[in-house]
């Protein structure tokens, strides 16, 4: 009895190393979760914290002051991207700049796959990244050299993709910088309330 004892202990001694080395890497490799709530659906992004840790720093300070919280998609091409994070709309006033950080330098380390999330920046200058960011929508290979690379710091978790491709479906108008092609949830635009808009949010 006592030998089928020490053997019972050393077996548990075995799973319990086991369990412990398996555990370790599933744990280092997970990012930080936020969830997209929009008017349409919601999706989450696992961020990519060790690839692109000043990107995700960066877009994690607008989350955590509420930034993104009321904004709308201004920028939807179809089957290229879906991008927003830049304004809200104020009835009787207009579209809103959401207040900027200083611009952050590019850490292009993933490709700018299907349901990657990237960080827009303006033309000609790599390191002008602030809050606008957008989700891929195809394979879009090309941003991955053009101007300078298009750092990804995030990606689209499960079905979540499927929120996004219907963002991309909603019919859109051009009504200037501000809102290039932003797509509209109506039967018919009236008015940028309209607009599909989001709140973004940390879960895990």
């Amino acid at each position: 009895m006592a030998m089928i004892l020490q053997h019972w202990k050393a077996e548990v001694a075995k799973i319990s190393v086991l369990l412990v080395f398996l555990w370790i890497p599933i744990c280092s490799q997970g990012g930080t979760i936020v969830r997209v709530s929009t008017s349409i659906g919601d999706f989450s992004i696992e961020l990519l914290d060790e690839q692109a840790p000043i990107t995700v720093q960066n877009f994690l300070n607008y989350v955590s002051r509420n930034d993104f919280n009321g904004t709308y998609f201004h920028r939807v091409i179809d089957d290229f991207v879906a991008q927003g994070g830049a304004y809200r709309f104020e009835p009787f006033v207009g579209p809103i700049d959401v207040p900027t950080d200083a611009p952050i330098v590019n850490e292009v380390n993933a490709s700018n796959l299907r349901g990657t999330v990237a960080m827009a920046k303006l033309d000609g200058d790599p390191d002008s990244a602030t809050n606008q960011w957008f989700v891929n929508i195809e394979d879009n290979v090309n941003l991955d050299t053009l101007n300078g690379g298009f750092t990804v710091f995030g990606k689209v978790l499960g079905s979540g993709m499927d929120i996004v491709e219907a963002i991309d479906e909603q019919p859109t108008i051009d009504l200037g910088l501000k809102a290039s092609s932003a797509p509209y949830i109506s039967l018919a635009y009236a008015d940028p309330s309209d607009f599909l808009y989001m709140n973004v949010e940390v879960v895990g």
